[in-house]
């Protein structure tokens, strides 16, 4: 076997060890997770906020920037709260979806009166699933804190099984 294929199964295995322990500890690599969810949360708001002032005039809207606002002011909460991390994640995403569904719903409506039609309506479809979404989460976030962490790990499974194949290939 070449050497270029040791990698390959070193990281399979790693990969494959990571997403077990992720299944058997949910609450605590959620809350790493949950670290850098609000990290990139505020980064995003940041982003966001240069891209509205980065924009022309005529192309800027008030809900892209109220978004990316709100989105700094929930992260800038979340980093400042004094409760668990872990019980945080379900209730930063769905505040998150809620924010964006919103100002999805506020663009599509903006585009169908400004002849955007079809792309309006779709738009318009993916906010109201968005703010849906977000609900879901906020009235059940133990069910989906662990629905992440098995999704994680179950995803880690499975790219150290691809990864393990990979090696094994000719």
């Amino acid at each position: 076997m070449k050497w270029n294929k040791w990698p390959s199964l070193l990281l399979g295995l790693l990969l494959f060890f990571t997403g077990w322990q992720v299944l058997r500890n949910p609450g605590a690599s959620l809350y790493t997770f949950g670290i850098y969810f609000i990290a990139l949360m505020f980064v995003s708001a940041i982003v966001d906020i240069f891209g509205y002032f980065a924009q022309p005039k005529e192309f800027r809207r008030g809900w892209d920037l109220a978004s990316a606002l709100a989105t700094a002011i929930l992260a800038l909460m979340l980093m400042l709260s004094d409760t668990s991390i872990l019980w945080r994640i379900p209730t930063a995403v769905a505040i998150w979806l809620l924010i964006k569904g919103g100002s999805r719903l506020a663009i599509a409506f903006s585009l169908t009166q400004n002849s955007g039609g079809l792309f309006g309506h779709h738009l318009a479809w993916f906010g109201v699933i968005t703010i849906l979404l977000g609900m879901f989460l906020l009235f059940n976030p133990f069910l989906t804190v662990l629905m992440v962490a098995y999704l994680i790990g179950f995803t880690l499974i499975y790219e150290g099984v691809m990864a393990i194949i990979n090696f094994f290939r000719a």
